[in-house]
C-alpha cells in the first residue's frame, strides 16, 4: 500500500505540470469569435481535493478535470429571452414549452415577490440580472442552442461543444485555482477588510436573533429592521459608515456582474442564484435566500424544478479541427 500511495505522490505533480504546459496553449487559442471573448474565461485541466460535504459525500476525495471555458457570469434574462425568442421565431413549439421561464414561482418564495413576477423576466431594468425559474431541460436546450451558435461561426475551423459542468467542474472553476478555498476569492471569510460582504446571500448573525418573552424561546428572524451590515448606509465598528460597499441594495438577486470576479475571472460563483450542473437535481454554490455556509464552493442544494434562487451558467470545449 505503502509503494501504491507514493506511486500516485510522485504521478500527481507530473500531471498537474502536464496540465498547466497544455493551460498555455489552451488560453492563447481559444478560437472564439470576436464577440464571444468576453463572455468565457479557460478553466485549466487539474486535480483538486473536493471537501467534504455533508449532504453528498462521506469523505475528501481527489478530483481531477481537463480544461473548459467558463460562462464569466451567469446566464442573464437578456441572454435566455435571445434564445427564447428564436424558438419562438423558429417554430420549435415543444422546445419552447419546456425552455419557458415559470415566472409564479416567485410567489412561492415570497408574497411580496409579485411585482418580480410581473416583470423580472421581461422588463429592459432586469436584463443584466440572472436567468431564474428555469427547468434543467431549459437550461440543456438554451446549452445546445447556443452550441449551434458558436458553431455557425465556426467555418469548419473549430468544433464547439456546450454542456452545463458536472459538480466537479463547477467546483474547479469556483476556487479559481485556490484548492482548499472555501470561498471563489480564495479565502474562508465572507467579508473583505473593509467589513463588506463579498457575495448577495442571507446573512443571518447575532442582530437576526430575538428571545421571545412569550414562549421563552430564542428565535431566527429572517428580516432585520433598518440598513444590514455590508450595504450602504450600514454602520460598522466605530460608527463607520460602509458606503464603499456596493452601488445598491440586493434584497433578491443582484446583476450577474456583481461583486469581484474570482481568480480564472468568474462572477458570483458564491450566493446571487445557485447553479444547476449536469447532474439533475442539484445547484451549487447557493443562492441569495441561502446562509453564509451554504454558498460554499462545495455547497449543494436540491432543485427538483424552477426555482427564484436557481440559474445556471455553461461551459464549453473548443476542438481544433484538422484541414
Amino acid at each position: 500500500m505503502k509503494l501504491k500511495h507514493r506511486a500516485v505522490a510522485l504521478a500527481l505533480p507530473a500531471i498537474l505540470l502536464l496540465s498547466s504546459w497544455m493551460t498555455l496553449d489552451f488560453k492563447k487559442n481559444p478560437g472564439f469569435p470576436k464577440h464571444f471573448d468576453d463572455h468565457f474565461a479557460a478553466v485549466p485541466g487539474m486535480a483538486y481535493t473536493m471537501v467534504t460535504d455533508c449532504d453528498t459525500c462521506t469523505h475528501n476525495r481527489t478530483v481531477m478535470v481537463e480544461g473548459f471555458y467558463c460562462a464569466t457570469t451567469e446566464v442573464s434574462n437578456f441572454m435566455y429571452r435571445e434564445f427564447v425568442n428564436d424558438l419562438k421565431k423558429n417554430g420549435e413549439t415543444e422546445k419552447l414549452a419546456l425552455a419557458q421561464v415559470d415566472s409564479t414561482q416567485w410567489m412561492v418564495a415570497s408574497s411580496y415577490c409579485e411585482p418580480l413576477k410581473d416583470l423580472y423576466f421581461f422588463h429592459p431594468a432586469y436584463y443584466e440580472y440572472p436567468v431564474v425559474n428555469v427547468s434543467h431541460e431549459g437550461a440543456l436546450l438554451y446549452c445546445a442552442w447556443l452550441q449551434d451558435s458558436l458553431n455557425a461561426f465556426a467555418d469548419g475551423e473549430v468544433k464547439y461543444t456546450v454542456t452545463l459542468p458536472t459538480r466537479d467542474e463547477w467546483v474547479a472553476a469556483a476556487k479559481g485555482g485556490h484548492e482548499f478555498a472555501t470561498y471563489a476569492w480564495g479565502g474562508p471569510y465572507l467579508r473583505n477588510t473593509k467589513g463588506c460582504f463579498l457575495a448577495n446571500f442571507r446573512y443571518l448573525g447575532a442582530g437576526n436573533i430575538h428571545y421571545n418573552s412569550e414562549t421563552e424561546e430564542y428565535e431566527v428572524m429572517t428580516t432585520v429592521p433598518g440598513p444590514f451590515l455590508g450595504h450602504p448606509g450600514a454602520t460598522l465598528g466605530g460608527g463607520r459608515k460602509n458606503q464603499d460597499c456596493f452601488s445598491g441594495v440586493f434584497e433578491f438577486t443582484s446583476p450577474v456582474r456583481s461583486y469581484v470576479q474570482n481568480d480564472f475571472g468568474l462572477y458570483n460563483m458564491n450566493g446571487n442564484v445557485a447553479e444547476m450542473v449536469a447532474e439533475e437535481g442539484i445547484a451549487c454554490g447557493g443562492g441569495w435566500k441561502s446562509t453564509g455556509y451554504d454558498v460554499r464552493c462545495e455547497s449543494t442544494m436540491l432543485n427538483d424544478g424552477p426555482q427564484p434562487d436557481v440559474g445556471f451558467r455553461p461551459i464549453i470545449r473548443v476542438e481544433q479541427l484538422t484541414k
